[in-house]
């Protein structure tokens, strides 16, 4: 990977953390604003109190899955992803125990269940397992898969024409490959995606 790819690279994933941050964190703005007025403030509080829980949820998942996540177990991970997909339109099943590979495995796990669910829009169960490596199996209409398709044929692909939206594929096949494993599409289909890490 050249200099310039991996900068776009960090580009482009920190646009999706801004994009998936901003939404929650102008809420707890606009929150604090309507407690000014005292028709308001009540209902206001409830909207802050909600949205910032949500932001900080979501700030533990992106920390451990773009951080270091060094010391991250296969628990800490199951929490944070619950966390993440609290309230909205993904369903989490997590089962299994921690897989070889330690705490590489499970932050690769948060990466994956991030590209589950870019492929299922609309919502979906998500099945995460564990024997050796991670396996995620979703289960809702597949609807965003080139770039998924195309970052595991070639995980060090140009990147210079991806979006922030179409980012994840592409860290998390580079991931898995820094760390001596491929990431895999077993299966797809309108309403079914396998995607396993592989030795």
């Amino acid at each position: 990977m050249s200099e310039a790819d991996g900068l776009r690279l960090a580009a482009l994933v920190c646009s999706r953390l801004c994009h998936d941050l901003v939404g929650p964190a102008g809420a707890v703005a606009n929150g604090l604003e309507l407690m000014t007025d005292p028709a308001m403030a009540a209902e206001a509080l409830k909207l802050t109190q909600t949205t910032s829980a949500q932001l900080n949820r979501r700030l533990a998942f992106y920390r451990r899955a773009y951080g270091t996540g060094d010391q991250l177990t296969w628990d800490e991970a199951y929490e944070i992803a619950a966390g993440l997909l609290q309230g909205g339109r993904h369903e989490l099943d997590w089962r299994g125990t921690a897989p070889q590979g330690g705490a590489a495995a499970n932050r690769l796990a948060l990466n994956m269940l991030l590209c589950a669910m870019d492929a299922t829009p609309m919502g979906a169960r998500l099945n995460v397992t564990s024997d050796e490596l991670p396996r995620i199996a979703a289960e809702g209409q597949v609807r965003h898969v080139a770039a998924l398709r195309t970052a595991l044929t070639d995980p060090l692909a140009d990147v210079r024409e991806t979006s922030p939206r179409d980012v994840q594929p592409f860290l998390t096949a580079r991931l898995a490959r820094a760390a001596g494993w491929g990431l895999v599409l077993e299966s797809q289909d309108d309403e079914h995606l396998v995607l396993a890490l592989q030795a």
